[in-house]
């Protein structure tokens, strides 16, 4: 059982800039992300029941790239830097390096296109969107490719 922290609506979790010590699932309520974007705080989006936060400056070992604020009354779990490291230990080096790649796309990513979107999928929508049937009156398509996929790695 990981321990939880709760926060009051309006309390801030985490401000830009600072070092990533904790990453956290958010049990209940709602947080909200906002980044300074020329010296002007601009929401990012709003994160919910089963999303994470703060998972990307973990995994790079960074510092955050936008504020968290409890955007209602708000109890999260909490995975501190140590017992994250531990467990990631447990994977495979290529495993570690993979995850840790990923991380970097993906923070590169969102720095590119200027930002989050305006509604973040917590991980409840992925896994509805994964296990929805498909319609029935479309045809299955082809997924095996004629030749092996061009890359950029």
């Amino acid at each position: 059982m990981l321990p939880t922290k709760v926060f009051k609506k309006k309390q801030f979790i985490y401000s830009e800039g600072e070092t990533a010590r904790e990453m956290y699932i958010i049990i209940s309520g709602n947080v909200k992300i906002v980044k300074n974007v020329k010296k002007n705080p601009v929401d990012i989006g709003i994160l919910e029941k089963g999303s994470f936060l703060g998972e990307v400056a973990m995994f790079r070992n960074d510092k955050h790239s936008a504020t968290a604020i409890a955007e209602t009354d708000l109890e999260l779990a909490v995975i501190n830097k140590e017992s994250f490291n531990q467990q990631l230990e447990f994977l495979p080096n290529w495993f570690q390096t993979l995850v840790r790649n990923m991380a970097d796309r993906l923070y590169n990513s969102i720095e590119q296109l200027g930002g989050y979107p305006k509604k973040l999928p917590s991980t409840a929508e992925l896994k509805k969107d994964e296990q929805a049937e498909p319609q029935a009156d479309k045809k299955e398509e082809n997924t095996t490719p004629d030749k092996a996929p061009e890359t950029n790695d």
